[in-house]
């Protein structure tokens, strides 16, 4: 073998390992795109469930002064209760003891 062919059969050896290399290259190029574009993706879908997150707090904060609005209306209802209540009762004894008294004072003024 002579010097130029051991130096042709580099180059050609040289020029398969660089064409290898070269497609493991743009393979791994792909691959790293791939992945970007996948964990893109990823923070999307985060971003969403974020999203998401902050508006199932913000109903229920909306909720909770419902609820809170609510008590307030219950216990209002419950207090006109009470009262409407205790008025139909003074209004049942009262007007017991004016029959009564009526009564009483028909009887008592009956033989007169």
């Amino acid at each position: 073998m002579t010097l130029s062919h051991k130096i042709g059969k580099q180059i050609a050896l040289d020029l398969i390992s660089y064409d290898s290399t070269k497609s493991v290259l743009y393979v791994t190029q792909d691959i790293l795109k791939m992945t970007e574009n996948k964990s893109k993706m990823q923070d999307l879908i985060i971003k969403n469930e974020e999203d998401k997150i902050s508006i199932y707090k913000q109903q229920i904060l909306v909720y909770q002064s419902k609820e809170v609005e609510y008590k307030k209306m219950v216990s209002k209802l419950q207090n006109s209760l009470k009262l409407e209540k205790i008025k139909g009762k003074t209004f049942l004894y009262t007007g017991i003891g004016v029959f009564i008294a009526g009564s009483v004072y028909a009887i008592t003024h009956q033989h007169n």
